[in-house]
């Protein structure tokens, strides 16, 4: 019997007696030697791997030039329709009476150049369906004016057609004949530009 009542335990060897601090022998205690060591070091947080993004796809000056040619002949044929109209007329911009080309015209001069600009814009954006990709350098300043006549066009016809200015050249729409009349010539001058890539 241990002394103090402390409780007794069997080895092999010896019967040895144990304490709350287990001084009297490690074996008996069931020491630290014999138990199993758990790993507290924390591991290690994940390192994040960064995403490289994707090189913007270089298109060439043909596919540009490609998208010009495809809204080229559309759009001259209305500018030369709309250039036959009398645009310092105070009345009708038809020079035959009753008719109606100048009149329509202007709707459908607006339709052609906004075409013109959308296209060419949308071959920029990936999330468009005509993406073909970044302006290559050498077109890049006049793929940019294109976009910005043939949209000034677009709105002025537009607004000249909203405002009924093909009947009537009173008040603000000699402004409105006047400001498509400049963007029209604008545009042509643009599409000469591009002759030597489209032609």
């Amino acid at each position: 019997m241990c002394r103090h009542g402390l409780t007794c335990r069997w080895t092999k060897a010896s019967r040895v007696c144990r304490t709350d601090w287990c001084q009297q022998t490690r074996a008996a205690c069931g020491s630290d030697d014999t138990a199993e060591k758990t790993d507290t070091t924390p591991s290690a947080e994940p390192s994040e791997t960064a995403v490289e993004e994707p090189d913007e796809v270089a298109a060439t000056v043909n596919q540009y030039a490609s998208i010009v040619a495809k809204n080229e002949a559309d759009l001259r044929e209305q500018l030369t329709t709309m250039g036959e109209c009398d645009w310092s007329s105070a009345g009708s911009l038809d020079p035959e009476p009753n008719g109606i080309v100048c009149a329509m015209g202007l709707l459908t001069l607006s339709y052609g150049a906004q075409a013109m600009s959308v296209s060419l814009e949308g071959a920029q954006k990936p999330d468009a369906p005509g993406y073909v990709g970044a302006v290559p350098s050498e077109i890049e300043l006049l793929v940019a004016d294109t976009i910005e006549s043939s949209t000034t066009l677009a709105e002025a016809a537009k607004a000249a057609n909203d405002d009924r200015c093909a009947l009537t050249g009173d008040g603000k729409c000699m402004d409105l004949r006047n400001q498509t009349w400049l963007a029209m010539d604008d545009v042509e001058g643009q599409l000469d530009a591009w002759g030597p890539y489209t032609g």
